[in-house]
């Protein structure tokens, strides 16, 4: 196999089957599409060639599609390394590998370890008490599927510090069966998280109870004393006068 044979092949599986007026009918879009899965054809017709590996046009197209969203830079270094580096002619896996192309696993797991970092760093600066009501719902799931956020201030060795990532990998990764399972758990009722909790995770607003008006308070105001008579006047001087007396008195035995 050449590779020129290896563009026929290319033009083959690529060709438009709709007719207008006797011509093939195509679009920009359609075109830019088949070129670069031709460009991918050829590649793997040359790679194909180095390990002397019959390939077929339906395995051609396979691979032409299973790696037409990689990059021109990507599969440029993926068949480079694959000559230099594969014993065997490579897999789509391989190639994608080669690529430098991060697999969805892989991209989970960085981002949920990046997440478990935050949360380090968010205690680190604002400490315990700060709560987990501004980190992103997934966080906060995966944060109370380690047992809270109290529990990561708790960490002694490196170990326990291993388990405790590991535990909040796996609840960040579970987070989407998690809010998708939402409804059946709450109608089995076995969903532990309480309902404002529940609603948070599920982006509805938990129901907030409207404030009672506070209780107006009456103040009776003091009555104002009215002002003695001649008769009280005297009498309290003379109660006064005794008063003095009597002080005195005791004063001088």
């Amino acid at each position: 196999m050449t590779q020129q044979s290896g563009t026929q092949i290319a033009r083959m599986l690529l060709a438009p089957t709709g007719q207008n007026n006797g011509k093939p009918t195509t679009s920009k879009p359609q075109l830019k599409q088949s070129e670069a899965s031709e460009r991918i054809i050829q590649q793997l017709t040359i790679l194909a060639e180095a390990f002397g590996e019959t390939m077929t046009t339906a395995r051609l197209k396979i691979y032409a599609a299973e790696l037409a969203d990689l990059t021109a830079e990507q599969l440029a270094v993926a068949f480079k390394r694959a000559r230099h580096e594969c014993r065997f002619f490579p897999k789509i896996a391989e190639l994608r590998e080669l690529a430098g192309a991060v697999s969805p696993e892989n991209a989970a797991g960085v981002e949920a370890e990046a997440a478990f970092q935050s949360v380090i760093r968010t205690l680190e600066r604002e400490g315990v008490d700060f709560g987990i009501s501004h980190l992103p719902k997934r966080t906060q799931y995966a944060v109370r599927h380690c047992g809270g956020l109290r529990l990561f201030n708790q960490r002694v060795d490196q170990r326990s510090y291993a388990f405790l990532q590991r535990d909040f990998v796996e609840g960040y990764k579970s987070f989407t069966a998690y809010k998708a399972m939402v409804p059946e758990l709450s109608e089995k009722g076995i969903l532990a998280l309480p309902q404002p909790v529940r609603l948070y995770i599920e982006g509805k607003k938990p129901v907030q109870k409207q404030a009672q008006p506070a209780a107006e308070t009456t103040f009776k105001s003091k009555a104002i004393p009215q002002p003695l008579t001649d008769t009280q006047i005297q009498d309290r001087r003379e109660m006064l006068r005794q008063q003095a007396e009597q002080i005195e008195a005791r004063r001088t035995h």
